[in-house]
């Protein structure tokens, strides 16, 4: 059995007017007098016993009875954080990538330690020569 409103094609809570003005729109296009043919005709005096009868629970003011009737919500307590500590460990995520960026990035100027007018991978280069030359 379906809504009377779902019948009438209107949303649940649809005002006297919306109810009237569907049912007669709908009376006008299934009215069994419209169709000569047998199988048509029939299905059109069913589908207005469903209308008639809808109209009537509907303009009667009392309440349809509940069709299928879905099982309300209930409020979900609001969500905890997947992480507690996720905006700490973000900000030290990204102070980790700045110091990891910053020396990859600027690996050619780490050796350019100066001691004595000679940079310190000059000084190591020239170290290893002498080292294996003795």
């Amino acid at each position: 059995m379906r809504s009377p409103y779902e019948v009438l094609g209107l949303r649940s809570g649809a005002s006297p007017k919306e109810i009237q003005k569907s049912y007669r729109r709908l009376a006008k296009l299934w009215h069994p007098d419209r169709f000569p043919d047998a199988a048509r005709r029939k299905e059109a005096e069913e589908k207005m016993r469903a209308l008639n009868e809808a109209y009537r629970t509907l303009s009667s003011g009392e309440t349809p009875p509940p069709v299928g009737r879905v099982p309300e919500r209930q409020a979900r307590p609001p969500r905890k954080s997947l992480w507690p500590g996720a905006a700490a460990a973000l900000a030290a995520a990204a102070v980790l990538f700045a110091a990891l960026y910053a020396f990859f990035h600027f690996r050619e100027d780490a050796g350019k330690l100066i001691v004595n007018g000679v940079s310190f991978r000059e000084w190591e280069w020239e170290r290893s020569f002498r080292i294996g030359s003795t």
